[in-house]
């Protein structure tokens, strides 16, 4: 789940909704979220946990995104793809293999009429209490 640190010690948390999916690539590990998770909050506030519910924040290096698509790019979803770049501490056993590996065995080209089934936490169904317990859904 996507959340925020606030700032705030009386309502530390907070969030818009959203999903990051964690991969380890070349070993090192990185996640994918959507840059329309973001909202009003700054990516230095993101918070990334090293489980589903977990406690351990992943420390951030950098975030990217497309800013100038050209071509077939241009006006897609491509333009709110964001890949987030952990800390260099924040190692592949830091998600305590949950991190799905992304190598040429794992992904392939999609092809026309192929079905995409994304897991995405609604705000709605976020709990943000006492514990933080988020609210997954299957978004077709």
């Amino acid at each position: 789940m996507v959340f925020y640190d606030t700032g705030n010690p009386q309502w530390q948390y907070a969030t818009h909704g959203g999903t990051a999916f964690v991969v380890v690539f070349n070993g090192r590990p990185y996640a994918f979220t959507c840059k329309h998770v973001l909202h009003d909050f700054e990516w230095r506030e993101l918070v990334i946990t090293s489980t589903k519910v977990g406690r351990k924040i992943a420390g951030l290096q950098s975030v990217a995104y497309p800013t100038r698509p050209h071509g077939a790019a241009e006006d897609t979803d491509i333009v709110d793809l964001v890949v987030i770049e952990f800390a260099p501490d924040v190692t592949a056993t830091f998600f305590k293999d949950t991190a799905y590996i992304l190598d040429s065995s794992t992904a392939t080209t999609s092809q026309l009429g192929d079905q995409l089934y994304v897991a995405g936490a609604l705000k709605e169904k976020v709990n943000m209490g006492e514990g933080i317990t988020p609210g997954f859904c299957c978004i077709e």
